[in-house]
């Protein structure tokens, strides 16, 4: 039995440093899959911070997209759209309401549309040949008929009202208002596309 004892105390001993050895190794596994389970959640939470980027960017352009339906189907059907342009004669009154000459060409471009409210300018040439543009503002629908209403800003003492019915391709108007050099004026026009 003396002769077994060194040989039992040599592979007790030799165990435990293979366990303690076993030990730090899978110490040492544990700690290199904690920094790997750390780097790939910080990963991950970068994937969700693009991802929800990614979300908020599709949504707007979805957004974006119905906007730009919408405006199209409307732009559709609106006569008075930004960039529209319309063209026609303007006719000073006579005696009893009735043309006292034969006409002056004008056009009207729409630049800026909002519901039924529009802004542009007017453009003629005067009398004296010169090339007159005036900024105008009204209203007019968003449909093919109806009432259009805009009046000229005022340059001085000069301002001219215009009121009329949209039928289709073509409106009629009467104006009113004053001149270049502040006298009364009125008229009737017409405009078509």
């Amino acid at each position: 039995m003396k002769s077994f004892l060194p040989v039992i105390v040599f592979v007790v001993l030799t165990a435990g440093f293979m366990t303690l050895d076993h030990r730090l190794a899978f110490a040492d596994e544990v700690s290199d899959l904690r920094e790997e389970v750390v780097k790939l959640k910080a990963a991950l939470e970068e994937l969700q911070s693009q991802m929800a980027l990614v979300e908020s960017e599709r949504d707007a352009l979805r957004l974006r997209v119905k906007r730009m339906e919408l405006e199209s189907a409307r732009s559709e059907s609106d006569l008075f759209q930004a960039g529209m342009r319309w063209e026609g004669t303007r006719f000073l009154a006579g005696q009893k309401g009735r043309p006292r000459d034969e006409g002056q060409n004008w056009s009207l471009v729409v630049t800026q549309r909002d519901g039924e409210r529009f802004k542009g300018q007017i453009q003629f040439v005067s009398r004296d040949k010169q090339t007159q543009q005036l900024e105008v503002s009204g209203s007019a629908p968003t449909k093919t008929n109806g009432r259009v209403v805009f009046k000229t800003d005022a340059i001085g003492v000069l301002q001219q009202s215009f009121d009329g019915v949209l039928k289709g391709n073509q409106i009629s108007l009467t104006w009113e208002g004053t001149g270049v050099a502040g006298k009364r004026l009125a008229g009737t026009a017409n405009l078509s596309r």
